[in-house]
């Protein structure tokens, strides 16, 4: 067996969360889990002191555990093949007095001493919630590094890859990657919505909702019962005018989102044409839908207006990939650009938000409840990684 005063020894890599060792690492995080329900710390011990056991086994350090690594500890547990290995490691006696000195555990309800450890598929999954937890409290500490954390798949029906560990961050990033278009295509469908008419009743509420969705990165959901009363009067700073969308976002969460030049002048057309009566104040617009289109077979009239609805932004999304996808001579590119959704408006925004205002910024822009979901536009870990590795250019 591997000597356990490895597990004590010195980091070489500095730390923000103070600890010098694993050992100190992980006994800060039982502590940071607490004692409230000590049937709950009792199961977050003895998961945290097996992997630790394991590590040592596998003369390798918690700190700096891989994909691969975490992927065989899973199988470790989840094999009776294995059984022999880890049972008699848990059972020695040094093994014992070193995992009950460090964190100080005095009743190990798994671990019979002088009989065999249970090990099975059920407990390698029920691991994976507690090795979650512990990794991710240790990447927000600072104790590991952000990049290439590893991450543990919770589902039991996932296929062997997946059950294997799983970045929820990096899955996230493939999955935006489907729903992206490259600049060419973005300007094939920015040229076919500049030639949708502004003066054409059955057209105009499309072309300016489909600019709003453009910059402001709104769910589909958020056009859904939105109002003129959500527009805010002129407030002017630095000599500047500047008018905000009140928007309810997911989990009925509020932000307001400023609005801009292109906004205004679409809102402004739109106006003229469906006769709303708009002088520039958008203080003054109340008690109206946002956004209105004439009914099935009416042309004009304020009172042959209804609301529009995220299903006729939908339609207007789709009907524009269809004019832009005419512009290509590409295949490939057709087809990506019949594919777009409203949702691919609000990626796009949010990969220029990334690229020039910071994460916090850009979160409350587009609504995101935590930084983390906007982390996942951002490239700036891996740039961090190549300067690092090749030097700044």
């Amino acid at each position: 067996m591997t000597a356990i005063s490895s597990f004590s020894a010195p980091i070489s890599v500095a730390s923000s969360l103070g600890a010098i060792n694993d050992a100190e690492a992980l006994r800060l995080y039982l502590s940071h889990i607490g004692a409230n329900n000590l049937r709950t710390r009792r199961e977050y011990e003895r998961e945290v002191a097996r992997l630790a056991l394991w590590t040592q086994l596998a003369d390798k350090t918690i700190q700096t555990l891989t994909y691969v690594d975490l992927n065989e500890y899973l199988q470790t547990i989840g094999d009776e093949n294995n059984l022999g290995v880890l049972a008699d490691a848990l059972n020695q006696t040094s093994a014992r007095e070193m995992f009950e000195r460090v964190f100080a555990i005095r009743r190990w309800r798994a671990v019979k001493y002088g009989q065999p450890v249970a090990i099975d598929r059920r407990r390698a999954l029920n691991a994976r919630p507690v090795l979650c937890s512990m990794f991710k409290w240790l990447v927000e500490s600072g104790y590991r590094s952000p990049i290439a954390v590893p991450r543990i798949a919770l589902s039991a029906t996932t296929s062997s890859r997946e059950a294997a560990m799983v970045d929820r961050t990096e899955a996230a990033r493939a999955s935006i990657a489907k729903r992206k278009l490259d600049a060419a295509c973005w300007a094939l469908v920015d040229a076919s919505i500049e030639e949708l008419d502004w003066k054409d009743p059955t057209v105009v509420t499309a072309r300016t909702m489909l600019v709003w969705l453009r910059w402001t990165g709104a769910r589909r959901s958020e056009f859904d019962g939105a109002r003129c009363d959500d527009l805010s009067g002129a407030i002017e700073r630095g000599g500047k005018q500047h008018v905000f969308w009140r928007v309810i976002g997911k989990g009925e969460k509020v932000r307001r989102i400023p609005l801009n030049a292109p906004m205004i002048d679409a809102y402004r057309r739109y106006a003229n044409t469906l006769a709303v009566p708009f002088d520039g104040d958008f203080g003054r617009l109340t008690a109206r839908p946002l956004f209105e289109m004439p009914r099935a077979g009416i042309k004009t009239g304020i009172g042959a207006l209804r609301a529009a609805t995220g299903v006729d932004l939908y339609r207007a999304v789709e009907e524009i990939a269809v004019e832009a996808a005419k512009r290509s001579n590409d295949a490939m590119q057709c087809a990506r650009i019949r594919s777009l959704t409203p949702h691919w408006f609000r990626h796009r925004r949010a990969f220029e938000l990334e690229a020039n205002v910071s994460l916090s910024v850009a979160a409350q822009f587009l609504g995101h409840a935590s930084v983390a979901t906007t982390q996942i536009y951002s490239s700036a870990a891996d740039l961090d990684l190549a300067d690092a590795v090749y030097g700044a250019k």
